[in-house]
Order: structure tokens, then C-alpha cells, then sequence
């Protein structure tokens, strides 16, 4: 038995067979979960890329900090200005693992240079974790994600000291 359906513009008649009337229906049960998936895919890198981005301005951040006000700066003070501003990064799994006592803080400092690692853990999403971290380059093994920054105490460009410089300007 077939089912007839005119077009109202009579532009074109076609006929389709009445089983053929749930086809929708089994394509969106196939092409959603799909769909999902690939969804589903991408969060995490996007993730795990927003949290390293986060926790990288943050150690640079503490770098320039450091360089700026070296003599009234406490480790404890620099800590503590890092985990303000990674509190931009939300306590989800996907994200972040360990709330605030999650974060691993080192703090470098050399003759040249100032030093600052943030290290974390994550919690990738069954399946998907293998291709995050080789998609975003989450270091450590799967599941630790981390950032480490290294800034000149002096730029290059820079020379002499501040004797030389109030020669050359005072007068």
C-alpha cells in the first residue's frame, strides 16, 4: 500500500512508501549520540586549554610581581596573589582537581632568573582524556596538567645601574 503526497505548489509528486515514514526518527537516534560525542570531544581540550591559559597569566603575573617589588614580597604573599587570580578557573573536575589545595606552587629564583612553576590535576573524561592531552600537550602524565614561566631579573636591552641613569638625566 502507498501513501501519496501532493505538493501544494504542484511543482513535483512523489511517492513513498508508508514504512518508510519513522526514517527521521531512526537517523536522529543515530546522528545525535554522534553528535554528542563529538561535542562531548572538544569540551575537554577547551577546558583543559582555558585552565592552562589561567594558570600561565597567573605564574607571569607573579614573575612580574616578584621583579617589581622583590624586596616586600613573601613567598606566602606571592602564593597567595597566584591562587587569587586562579580562581578564575572553575572547581569542576574537567577543569581543576583539589579545590585551592590542588595547586602545587614553586618558586625559583636565580642570579638571572625568576622562576615559577603551577602544577594541578585533572580528571579527563573516560575516552576523551588520551586525545586531550595530546591535543593541549598537558605534561606530566595523563591527568596533570601544568605551566612553568621563566623571566630575566634584568632585560637584555638594559645597562649600566641607577647611578648611571641619574648621571645621564640630572642635572
Amino acid at each position: 500500500m502507498f501513501c501519496f503526497i501532493n505538493s501544494y505548489r504542484k511543482l513535483s509528486s512523489r511517492r513513498i512508501s508508508c514504512g518508510e515514514s519513522g526514517q527521521a526518527s531512526v537517523e536522529a537516534a543515530i546522528l545525535l549520540p554522534s553528535l554528542l560525542f563529538i561535542i562531548g570531544l572538544m569540551a575537554q581540550p577547551i577546558c583543559i586549554f582555558y585552565t592552562r591559559t589561567v594558570m600561565n597569566t597567573a605564574a607571569s603575573e607573579a614573575a612580574r610581581l616578584v621583579l617589581t617589588q622583590s624586596n616586600h614580597v613573601s613567598k606566602d604573599d606571592i602564593d597567595a596573589f597566584i591562587l587569587r587570580r586562579l580562581r578564575a578557573i572553575p572547581p569542576l573536575t574537567i577543569f581543576h582537581e583539589g579545590g585551592e589545595e590542588g595547586w602545587e606552587i614553586t618558586l625559583g629564583e636565580s642570579e638571572k632568573l625568576i622562576e615559577i612553576a603551577i602544577t594541578s590535576k585533572i580528571k579527563p573524561l573516560p575516552l576523551v582524556g588520551i586525545f586531550s592531552a595530546a591535543l593541549t600537550g598537558a605534561t606530566g602524565g595523563l591527568g596533570t596538567i601544568s605551566v612553568h614561566v621563566a623571566e630575566p631579573l634584568r632585560p637584555g636591552w638594559l645597562s649600566g645601574g641607577y647611578e648611571d641613569w641619574v648621571e645621564q638625566w640630572g642635572d
